[in-house]
């Protein structure tokens, strides 16, 4: 019975063969190799024809089951020779090696036919007609399209009607299904069908929306999807598992519209934040409706009991805290967004800024030039930042760090401010300072210049000291005097080695400094600064020997 059965359904296809080679896509929409309700087993066979009388064809078949991503779905090849055809008893669960319900994508470099039916196979006593599915094209998707004939009787022996959609794309599609009892013109209900790229799904629309148990005598499918899609309406008697197979067809019409809710997006900040308390925060969002409507509503709610609206608002948290900013759009029938965007924002306390105290010295102090003072502080942050520290000591001369040292120069009164600035930049409003009173210090001697610089820097083993010193200069105590004082320097005769009461016209004044030939002391280190001050001061005070 089953084989008689299909013989005319070929042949009608046969009818329809095109006459010029070309790549080929068919779709059987659906395909099973599954148990159904009330102990049915539901398989699919398949005839698949050859109309060319000169050249072999080969087809690949791909199994596409529900809930799955079929993108990268396996081939299996099956040749036919020239004007035959190949029958495949069992497509799903012996040919493509599935199980379940989904549908059946075909292709192959020259044309050919296919015819499929699936059947209950676990009743054999009644119900084993099933319903023929012939092949689709490709091109024979929708977008928006009509089912009809639908008929919903909950009882055992009634019928339910099953209805499926494949995706013949490579990406994801959304199918909106409304359900019409077509007598009354009133809607049954709607919902929505995600498939995944080259997806299937099939289900009993009536449970779909929440009307299993509606008798429904006539009734009409209509659908829309963001991508292409095979549609079909399975009829199907519940007690023998029988169906009729029903394909989409093109809805042509305006059919009625459900108000479909807007989309709101905050875009502005682009993801979750965090802030300071008193800081003002700038929101801004995006709408849009599907239907085209006009969006009156743009309400924000910031999470500490502060709302606003329009796409653009700022607000100052007072607070600190975790809250969840949401943005919600309305249309201008009234519907909102059911998933209203949403944005995290941590609100901190406000930096505080570091203190700092100067410790050493306690409090305004009078010192001299040229020596050398000790200064000292402590620092504290209320937050517990990282602190930096940094004096200014009122000589254009600055230091980093708690304990540092420093010289004056000159004479005069100086103002020390010590301030101390955390890791977020933060300063001290109020660094500490001290009053330094600088004096001129008492001229320097021969004998502190002798001790202090000549003996241990110069009148050295192997330099001026002994009997023949470099240059015939001996700075040994006793000798230094008369070796430099208004003495002509061997190297510049038009200078003197020390120049009284002139630092910058003695030679030996630049030579320490390293103004004039070879730095002394040679091969030493430079004289620091409070010893280059005490041999200026002497020079300065006449170069007196004392």
């Amino acid at each position: 019975m089953r084989q008689s059965y299909l013989v005319p359904l070929i042949a009608l296809a046969l009818a329809a063969a095109p006459a010029a080679a070309q790549e080929t896509v068919r779709y059987f929409p659906a395909a099973a190799s599954t148990p159904g309700l009330n102990g049915t087993f539901f398989s699919t066979d398949a005839v698949l024809f050859n109309p060319d009388s000169d050249v072999p064809v080969t087809v690949y078949l791909s199994w596409l089951p529900g809930g799955s991503d079929n993108s990268a779905a396996a081939e299996v090849p099956v040749t036919i020779l020239p004007r035959t055809g190949v029958r495949l008893e069992d497509l799903v669960g012996q040919t493509l090696v599935g199980s379940g319900a989904g549908g059946v994508r075909m292709r192959a470099d020259a044309p050919f036919l296919a015819v499929s039916r699936t059947f209950n196979n676990g009743k054999p006593a009644v119900g084993t007609f099933g319903q023929t599915i012939l092949s689709v094209d490709e091109s024979a998707a929708l977008q928006q399209g009509l089912l009809l004939g639908l008929v919903n009787d909950p009882s055992a022996s009634g019928f339910r009607s099953n209805v499926g959609f494949l995706n013949v794309g490579l990406t994801a599609t959304t199918v909106t299904v409304k359900v019409w009892d077509a007598g009354a013109a009133t809607l049954l209900g709607q919902a929505s069908v995600a498939l995944p790229p080259r997806g299937f799904s099939q289900s009993n629309v009536f449970a779909l929306i929440g009307q299993a148990a509606t008798a429904v005598a006539n009734a009409t499918v209509e659908f829309t999807a963001t991508g292409p899609v095979l549609g079909y309406l399975s009829l199907v008697e519940n007690t023998s598992g029988d169906a009729i197979f029903v394909v989409a067809v093109p809805d042509s019409g305006t059919p009625d519209t459900v108000n479909r809710a807007p989309e709101g997006a905050i875009t502005t900040p682009a993801a979750d934040i965090t802030v300071t308390v008193g800081d003002p925060v700038s929101f801004v969002a995006s709408a849009s409706d599907p239907d085209g409507d006009e969006v009156t509503g743009a309400e924000w709610i910031f999470g500490d009991g502060e709302t606003a609206s329009g796409l653009t608002v700022t607000h100052t948290y007072t607070t600190a805290g975790t809250f969840s900013v949401t943005f919600t759009a309305t249309d201008v029938n009234g519907l909102s967004d059911p998933t209203p965007a949403a944005r995290t924002v941590t609100v901190q306390d406000a930096n505080r800024a570091p203190e700092g105290t100067i410790t050493q010295p306690v409090g305004n102090v009078t010192v001299q030039a040229g020596a050398e003072h000790q200064f000292a502080a402590t620092v504290s942050d209320p937050d517990g930042d990282q602190v930096i520290s940094s004096w200014d000591f009122g000589d254009d001369v600055t230091a980093s760090g708690l304990n540092v040292a420093h010289i004056y120069a000159a004479a005069g009164v100086y103002t020390v401010t010590f301030t101390a600035t955390d890791s977020k930049g933060s300063p001290d409003p109020t660094p500490d300072t001290r009053t330094i009173t600088v004096e001129a210090a008492p001229p320097a001697t021969l004998s502190q210049v002798q001790a202090q610089i000549f003996t241990l820097s110069c009148a050295v083993s192997g330099c001026h000291r002994g009997a023949s010193p470099p240059r015939g200069m001996n700075l040994e105590a006793g000798n230094s005097y008369s070796n430099i004082v208004n003495v002509a320097s061997v190297e510049n005769p038009s200078l003197n080695r020390i120049e009284p009461e002139n630092p910058d016209a003695s030679y030996m004044w630049l030579k320490v400094n390293g103004l004039a030939g070879a730095r002394m002391p040679l091969g030493g280190p430079k004289l620091s600064d409070q010893l280059l001050a005490l041999m200026r001061s002497w020079i300065e005070a006449g170069a007196p020997n004392n």
